[in-house]
């Protein structure tokens, strides 16, 4: 006979290792724990849970190591290190677990009298970055300058700021009402935030303190962006107006008026020198100011519905906008004229953004997908689905590898942006080769064998 002792409270769920040299235990002190059968041994803490982990498993290859919580999530873990490599949110208190013999999927049972079937090893998801939950709708979303943090806004009245290798929550950002329009300094010191209640707030990144308002507004729904330099904050709002202000007085310098509907959008040209907006309700209109006068200096017409978000290219020579009409365009900056269309979203575009390099675009939408584009041509090159709810945010990483999704389902999540990239993350978790039926569904056209012995 043999104990195993560590735990700091009751065990719920047990398991054998498929080859018996190991235990794992899940227990109501929040922690799984693995054991050496022989020994009684400790080997590995998997920490991260915020509740008791009712139940345990192992994959078939005893590699990973898979939990069910009372916090409503599944993880899965990296047996040897105990990283934590995928979250799943399971909407209520799951306490049934099992895996099946092929090790790709993943069987809970809640407390909501379902059984779900997951993907474990979901193609497009990055395996440093779990998939990020909570409890409420999120909208926009931004990357921290060093690509090593993201802030996600959210309806639940918070602004989130999360670590993009751990997945780890490192400050919450505690406002009044919900959160529009979030984003970073150019020197990932300071944190913008937008909130319905009218008012846009700096914060400081490393201790989530807030700094300044900017009040002056008369109706909520802040959007925000900041300048290249960082030393102007821009913000635009249900009344109609964009402002800009001094980033440290929070002096508001300027009113841009001339949009019949809220301004639904705001950034800066790459040089700073210019202001682009974007409107909603009955404007349907993109317009670009000069930022030091305020002066409209043009109109992007032709979407027939509002427009959800115009940014530049990086050469400040285009302008990407999307529309409640399902249509993302591409202008010319100078003037003003449609260059062309990407078709292919069957509702509203919510979100778009380009990539660093300006090759490529990638939209957000209600239909669920957000979708990646060759800017030169119009093609989409790939589709991201899984999200169960409306995208409003996209963003590129700062190498530009990786696309992160934020949704109406309440999650965010980091996808691979290169095809191969992702045959290969899955050649590694398969140790075969695709089946035909996995070429097909993960839309494989290079010839076998695609996974190199």
């Amino acid at each position: 006979m043999r104990q195993f002792i560590g735990h700091t409270g009751g065990v719920w769920g047990v398991a054998f290792s498929p080859d018996g040299k190991s235990v794992l235990t899940g227990s109501d002190d929040k922690t799984a724990r693995l054991w050496d059968t022989q020994t009684g041994k400790e080997l590995t803490q998997f920490i991260g849970h915020a509740s008791v982990v009712s139940n345990v498993a192992f994959s078939p290859d005893g590699k990973h190591v898979l939990t069910a919580s009372v916090d409503k999530t599944a993880r899965l873990w990296d047996a040897q290190t105990g990283q934590e490599l995928r979250r799943f949110n399971g909407g209520s208190i799951l306490r049934g677990l099992t895996v099946s013999p092929d090790g790709k999927y993943m069987l809970t049972g809640g407390y909501d009298k379902m059984a779900t079937l997951w993907d474990i090893w979901t193609p497009h998801v990055s395996p440093q970055f779990p998939e990020y939950g909570h409890m409420g709708e999120l909208g926009r979303v931004a990357f921290s300058p060093d690509g090593k943090s993201v802030l996600i806004a959210g309806d639940e009245h918070v602004a989130f700021l999360w670590d993009t290798q751990t997945g780890q929550e490192l400050h919450r950002f505690a406002h009044p009402d919900s959160v529009g329009g979030v984003a970073f300094s150019t020197d990932g010191k300071y944190v913008l935030t937008g909130c319905t209640d009218k008012v846009a707030r700096l914060w400081d990144a490393q201790t989530g303190q807030e700094i300044r308002q900017f009040t002056g507004h008369t109706d909520g729904k802040i959007r925000v962006a900041f300048s290249p330099d960082g030393k102007y904050v821009l913000t635009g709002s249900k009344d109609k107006t964009a402002r800009l202000w001094d980033a440290q007085t929070g002096k508001q310098l300027r009113t841009f008026v001339g949009h019949t509907g809220a301004v639904e959008s705001v950034t800066f040209s790459p040089d700073g020198k210019y202001v682009l907006t974007a409107g909603a309700s009955g404007d349907k209109t993109v317009r670009l100011w000069d930022a030091q006068t305020g002066k409209e200096l043009r109109r992007f017409i032709g979407h027939s519905d509002w427009v959800d978000a115009a940014v530049f290219s990086p050469d400040g020579k285009y302008v990407l906008s999307v529309s409640d009409d399902h249509t993302v365009r591409l202008w010319d900056a100078q003037t003003g004229n449609e260059v062309r269309r990407f078709p292919g979203h069957t509702d509203e575009v919510w979100s778009v953004a380009f990539s660093h390099d300006g090759r490529y675009a990638v939209t957000g939408s209600k239909d669920l997908t957000a979708r990646l584009w060759d800017v030169q041509t119009g093609k989409e090159l790939r589709r991201f689905t899984g999200h169960a709810g409306g995208i409003g945010g996209v963003a590129f990483s700062l190498d530009d590898r990786y696309v992160l999704t934020s949704s109406a389902d309440g999650t965010a999540r980091l996808w691979y942006v290169d095809y191969h990239e992702v045959v290969r993350y899955l050649c590694s978790r398969l140790q075969r080769d695709f089946t035909d039926d996995e070429r097909a569904q993960y839309n494989i056209k290079d010839k076998e064998p695609t996974c190199p012995k």
